[in-house]
């Protein structure tokens, strides 16, 4: 007894439809010889397979008329190795036919059965998928987290298929990406308890990923594991140095930087940033055959000079500083009462109160400013008077009235002290000189 599918697939070419439908040209169009025929392909088949053979119940119709003789089929099977071409079936001559095929892929294959039609019969054909059933491989993979540049190291794992240790040994195939880029290692291959192992000497730094795969077969699933491991660069030796004149304002700063033994990079780059402001780059490049790279660098106010090293395969990036601050530019000047001139000395009146007025730069406010006093005396200059803090205005100036003792005749001398800030180290201006008289 026959089973019926409750889907069925068919392909009618029915004459009927073409008659009386005008063709382009001047002649009318010619029906195809089987014109008014229909042709059906019945077919029950199972959906999935645990494999083995495949068993395939099909039937042949004809409207009008039937299936009255033997009538041959033609059969394929596409699966992931490609289109195979099946021996041709014959029905009986009742349009009946069986089938038997064993895959040789797991997956989908997809069967197609064509009746390539008479001169009287229209074609058909029919196509359906079964499902085979595969071995499922698992693997696992185990390493370490961490390891050494050019230092050997061990990756373990299993495979088993179905959940089962694998019965024969298999291969399977290894790769490592670092920033190198992609290498294949030696394969490796799992013992019949399915274990395996895979040793390496990493020469990149960096993270090192390692990719063992099993490819599998026609009824083997393939599967994949990864592990990354995290290997330590060599270190790299990168020093940097300035120099600039200790007292001078704004001075010229020279700095150099010296990179040690690299494998492929040997470029540095030298930056700059002062207080307040953003990074300037100075200067990228590569150091010349003592391993130094140099330049040169004006500056008013703190800054920080950083060399840095991107790094390359085997050497770890690294990034030095050095800070230089530099002193305020101070100034000062007698400036009131009335005086005259001799020499450097400035004369005031006994009675008077000298005023010195200072001016910093760069311009800041709020700093405090001190001011001493001196006299000279029994051959040597000697401290009279220290002030207290006096703070700079907003437009960066201090000043001071002395108002302690006086000779006529004695020389004197003044100077301001900037106590330093953030920006610039503590500077002393220079004297200025003065005397009294009556």
């Amino acid at each position: 007894m026959r089973r019926k599918l409750i889907a069925r697939v068919m392909v009618a070419v029915l004459g009927a439809a073409l008659v009386g439908v005008a063709s382009p040209g001047p002649a009318a169009a010619v029906p195809p010889p089987y014109a008014g025929t229909s042709t059906f392909i019945d077919l029950n088949w199972p959906a999935t397979s645990p494999g083995g053979p495949v068993e395939f119940d099909g039937w042949l119709a004809f409207l009008p008329g039937g299936v009255s003789s033997a009538q041959t089929l033609h059969v394929s099977r596409q699966d992931a190795l490609g289109l195979h071409a099946l021996p041709d079936v014959t029905t009986d001559a009742e349009g009946h036919f069986v089938l038997s095929d064993t895959p040789i892929h797991h997956g989908s294959n997809i069967y197609t059965f064509r009746y390539p039609g008479t001169e009287s019969q229209a074609p058909a054909s029919t196509s359906v998928t079964v499902l085979v059933d595969g071995t499922t491989s698992e693997l696992t993979l185990t390493a370490p987290s961490t390891g050494k540049r050019a230092a050997k190291l061990t990756l373990r794992g299993t495979l088993t298929l179905s959940g089962k240790p694998v019965p024969a040994p298999w291969t399977l195939q290894v790769v490592r990406k670092d920033a190198a880029g992609s290498t294949k290692l030696p394969a490796v291959t799992a013992t019949s308890a399915g274990a395996f192992s895979v040793s390496d000497t990493p020469p990149v730094g960096g993270n090192n990923t390692y990719t063992v795969t099993f490819v599998g077969d026609n009824f083997v699933t393939g599967s994949t594991r990864s592990a990354v491991v995290s290997i330590a660069h060599d270190p790299t030796t990168l020093r940097l140095t300035t120099k600039a004149d200790p007292k001078k304002w704004a001075p010229k700063v020279t700095v150099t930087a010296y990179l040690g033994k690299t494998h492929t990079n040997r470029k540095v780059c030298l930056y700059a940033k002062s207080h307040g402001e953003g990074q300037r780059t100075l200067k990228c490049g590569y150091v010349n055959s003592s391993g130094n790279l140099k330049t040169t660098d004006l500056i008013s106010t703190r800054t920080v000079f950083t060399a840095k090293f991107t790094g390359d395969h085997r050497h770890a990036p690294a990034t030095v500083t050095s800070v230089v601050k530099p002193p305020a530019n101070v100034t000062v000047a007698l400036i009131s009462p009335s005086y005259t001139k001799s020499g450097k000395y400035r004369v005031f009146k006994r009675k008077s109160n000298p005023v010195t007025k200072s001016w910093v730069s760069p311009e800041t406010k709020g700093v405090c400013m001190y001011y001493t006093v001196q006299k000279y005396t029994s051959g040597k200059w000697r401290t009279v008077s220290t002030s207290k803090c006096h703070k700079l205005n907003s437009a960066s100036q201090g000043k001071y009235t002395y108002k302690g003792k006086r000779t006529v005749g004695v020389n004197y001398r003044v100077r301001a002290k900037f106590a330093g800030n953030t920006a610039n180290k503590a500077t002393n201006s220079y004297w200025e000189y003065f005397r009294f008289r009556n």
